[in-house]
């Protein structure tokens, strides 16, 4: 099942996130928060089939040492349509990613999707997808002024799945079927909170 270990922000990025997904989708823009997802920047994303194997490894990532992040600006990727907040890449990002991907590949080798990769990644946001080049116009319009610079804090690290579009529940021995955010540093499930 493919799956992206992934970075959450603080609550206050997350509502400002979840606004703009709000604008774009007032606007006839397909945004995240359409399959039930939450603001976070993707790691890595994989088709393997091994996610529940992966939280020991993850859990020895020391990704609190990218405590902030800074997102500047908005970005584009034609194929496959993707708009997006640009994230600056740090040393302590790009660091992390790779250490990430090291984890990921060793137990799936070849199974992190290309622009996953170490010197393919773009460290990024998800807004809207797809965006065709003719709605960009309406894109930038729906996201407005005031996005040049901004500052997230790192609050966690999760697992998501691609194919339910639901968190990875890696305490596969749990009954509980509510959505939930898993940080990898603690082996048991934490809830989802939502901030609309």
């Amino acid at each position: 099942m493919p799956f992206a270990v992934e970075l959450y922000f603080d609550e206050a990025t997350d509502v400002a996130i979840r606004r703009l997904w709000d604008s774009l989708g007032e606007r006839d823009l397909s945004t995240r928060g359409e399959d039930a997802s939450h603001p976070h920047l993707s790691l890595v994303v994989s088709d393997g089939h091994q996610p529940e194997h992966l939280r020991e490894d993850l859990s020895n990532l020391n990704w609190s040492v990218l405590s902030h992040m800074r997102f500047r600006g908005i970005g584009y990727f034609k194929n496959p349509g993707v708009l997006y907040l640009a994230a600056s890449p740090t040393v302590a990002l790009l660091e992390l990613h790779e250490q990430t991907h090291h984890i990921v590949n060793r137990r799936d080798p070849a199974q992190v999707r290309p622009f996953y990769r170490p010197n393919s990644w773009i460290p990024h946001c998800t807004l809207a997808m797809p965006v065709i080049p003719d709605q960009l116009p309406r894109a930038l319009e729906a996201i407005g002024p005031g996005m040049e610079t901004v500052e997230a804090r790192v609050t966690g690290l999760g697992m998501w799945s691609l194919a339910d579009h639901e968190p990875w529940k890696l305490d596969i021995d749990a009954t509980d079927s509510t959505e939930q955010v898993i940080d990898v540093r603690d082996p048991t499930p934490s809830q989802h909170l939502s901030f609309e």
